[in-house]
């Protein structure tokens, strides 16, 4: 259906065949315009940064929620992954994704300044105004 919309300027065509050229030339510029205005912000919606999915997740910041038993779990995006850490980490320890492995993702431990840095920009990588308190607290 949204193809249709991009052929708006051929069906537009057709008012030439049915309506006096004084009234077709107005419609169909009218016509076009619209078809412009759309023509831009689908070009624009497509130049946007990737928002979800598996490309979204890489160079994501989160922190280490459960480290039990061999079996390291990080909340990134107020998502549990399972993860995998070339270095030792701890409980709470700050950490960025690197890569993904199926459902596993292989992160990386980070230095507390470089956490504060990327929370901003964790924040308004999801649309959220700067400064504005993350949905469901701090955690």
């Amino acid at each position: 259906m949204c193809n249709l919309v991009l052929l708006l300027p051929l069906f537009g065509l057709a008012v030439f065949w049915s309506w006096p050229p004084a009234v077709a030339v107005p419609v169909y510029l009218a016509v076009l315009v619209v078809s412009a205005g759309v023509y831009y912000l689908a070009l624009v919606a497509m130049r946007l940064p990737v928002r979800t999915g598996r490309e979204a997740l890489s160079g994501a910041r989160g922190k280490a929620v459960s480290v039990a038993s061999g079996e390291l779990r990080v909340r990134v995006r107020s998502e549990v992954w399972r993860a995998r850490a070339s270095d030792k980490l701890s409980l709470g320890d700050p950490v960025e994704v690197q890569g993904i492995d199926g459902l596993t993702l292989k992160v990386k431990r980070i230095a507390e300044g470089a956490q504060s840095a990327g929370a901003d920009h964790q924040r308004g990588s999801v649309g959220m105004p700067h400064g504005a308190p993350p949905v469901g607290g701090p955690g």
